[in-house]
């Protein structure tokens, strides 16, 4: 009996020896006994589609940049108009100078550009003068057409430093009409 408890001690032991085996890695972190699967090559068709669909996306993103300028000049405009009509900038007036800011972020951001957090001021003021609404409101007209102008220029495979800082003009132009002051 006693040699029997020796071979059941001696069985469990190598049973939780052998268990312990697979919990082991290789050298690259893979459990014994897997092997590592081989990639097989993209076929060529599917490398070809995928190379069109992401030319075909990035046409379709400049197509939306441009359609994007096209909408934030006609904005631009009916604001200048409302003011000439008015003498003032009304609340619909500030939400669509609002939404011309938001569009702008977009189209700059579209053409990788950044925030340099271009002073009203520097943009407006001529000989030391105090900038007013209506300035902003005619330097916001022309600085949005010369962003348009700017964005008809690229293509979808260049960044223009000019329109970035038509951009970055746009903003803080709106930042100032919606301000008030």
């Amino acid at each position: 009996m006693n040699s029997r408890i020796y071979i059941l001690l001696s069985l469990f032991c190598l049973a939780f020896a052998a268990s312990a085996v697979p919990g082991q890695t290789g050298a690259d972190d893979r459990p014994f006994g897997f092997e590592r699967r081989r990639e097989e090559p993209v076929p060529k068709n599917v490398l070809e589609t995928r190379e069109k669909m992401r030319i075909n996306k990035l046409s379709k993103d400049y197509a939306e940049m441009l359609d994007r300028g096209e909408e934030v000049l006609k904005l631009t405009e009916r604001v200048m108009r409302s003011f000439t009509a008015n003498g003032r900038l009304s609340g619909v007036d500030i939400a669509t100078i609002g939404s011309i800011e938001k569009d702008v972020k977009k189209i700059r951001d579209d053409l990788g550009g950044d925030d340099d957090d271009e002073k009203v001021d520097d943009i407006l003021s001529e000989h030391d003068k105090q900038p007013t609404v209506a300035d902003a409101v005619t330097t916001l007209k022309t600085t949005t057409a010369t962003l348009m102008d700017e964005l008809k220029k690229t293509t979808r495979f260049s960044i223009s430093a000019a329109a970035i800082q038509s951009t970055n003009a746009v903003i803080a132009i709106t930042r100032f009409l919606r301000s008030g002051k």
